[in-house]
């Protein structure tokens, strides 16, 4: 063998004996107190790695908990009787989502451990209400509903409800995500099912979106403080995690997916099929492409992301996960490792 095969040889046996490049640790947030709990699910994760999700207390029914590296498990509880809360979102320790009330009617709320729980009542005229994203200044958006319709709205910190308006011919319009310049994305749905997207600008009023060519259906599911924003469209009965960006640019990203969250460097996570009967979490940019995120977590050893990973601006990763010989989902932060983060997936 001459000396040039021989160098050939020694640099890619030193290649396959390299070990693998990790970006995080996984952080368990161990177990809910007080009872029984069944499989978790998270909705939200803020700056300071708070998350907010849902599990079933057995015999008891569906709690909204919020879990803090300081204070561990906290349930977020209504001020009157109801049958159901749900979880919606978490920023600065404030947590969204709606509630089934005495009457069995949806309602939205806000709560933090300062100033409890509040009501954010529909539209004039509306049955109820939803909540489902948050921003730092504590303004909710969602929607109103009635019997014929939803309607986008934004219920401001300092309690003013905001509609934010909508199109003729499409009388189902829900807020799903909102930044901290007050911008919002959500999905129109029209009476023959017609699905368009929104992208709200205080100052520019509600804009329609749609994704190009035979790509349909897109649901909006989070935004950066670009007014970039994440979901999933639909071509035929394929599903793909996109990229839109404020210029009205959309980018697939892969077959079989749906985008969850987005940084403010357009670094996407989401879930992804990688067999016909599992499905795995991901992170993606334009520049790096897709990367499996079990492969850059140290001591991973093939536990299955379950559920929603999602992502904070400071590149911490909250996902569901199912502990070695348990059948209870619970959650896990993935923490950046120094100089081995989420920050060397360059976008």
């Amino acid at each position: 063998m001459g000396p040039l095969f021989s160098q050939l040889a020694l640099v890619l046996a030193v290649v396959a004996g390299s070990p693998p490049e990790y970006w995080y640790r996984m952080v368990d947030c161990g177990d809910l107190p007080g009872g029984r709990w069944g499989p978790q699910r998270v909705y939200g994760i803020d700056d300071q790695n708070r998350i907010v999700g849902e599990a079933n207390l057995v015999g008891v029914g569906r709690k909204t908990f919020l879990w803090s590296p300081e204070d561990g498990y906290t349930i977020v509880e209504p001020n009157e009787p109801y049958q159901v809360c749900y979880a919606g979102d978490v920023e600065e320790g404030r947590v969204c989502g709606y509630f089934r009330d005495s009457e069995g009617y949806n309602i939205a709320y806000r709560w933090s451990k300062g100033k409890g729980f509040e009501k954010l009542p529909p539209l004039p005229g509306y049955l109820g209400s939803r909540g489902a994203g948050i921003n730092r200044l504590g303004d909710v958006v969602g929607f109103s509903f009635s019997a014929t319709e939803n309607q986008a709205v934004v219920w401001k910190a300092d309690g003013t409800l905001v509609d934010l308006g909508g199109y003729p011919g499409l009388p189902y319009s829900r807020g799903t995500a909102i930044n901290d310049n007050g911008q919002a994305v959500g999905e129109l749905v029209g009476d023959n099912f017609q699905d368009w997207a929104f992208f709200y600008d205080p100052g520019k009023g509600m804009q329609l979106t749609k994704p190009p060519g035979a790509f349909r259906q897109p649901y909006p599911r989070s935004l950066n403080s670009q007014g970039d924003s994440t979901g999933f469209i639909v071509v035929g009965l394929a599903v793909y995690a996109y990229l839109r960006e404020p210029s009205d640019a959309w980018t697939p990203i892969r077959i079989n997916s749906t985008g969850i969250s987005i940084d403010d460097r357009q670094v996407v996570t989401g879930l992804y099929d990688d067999s016909p009967t599992s499905t795995t979490g991901f992170l993606w940019s334009k520049r790096s492409g897709l990367v499996r995120i079990a492969d850059k977590v140290k001591g991973w050893d093939e536990r299955a992301i379950l559920d929603l990973p999602l992502i904070n601006r400071r590149g911490t990763i909250v996902i569901t996960w199912l502990p070695a010989g348990s059948d209870t989902a619970r959650s896990a932060l993935l923490v950046p490792l120094p100089k081995r983060s989420a920050g060397q997936f360059l976008p």
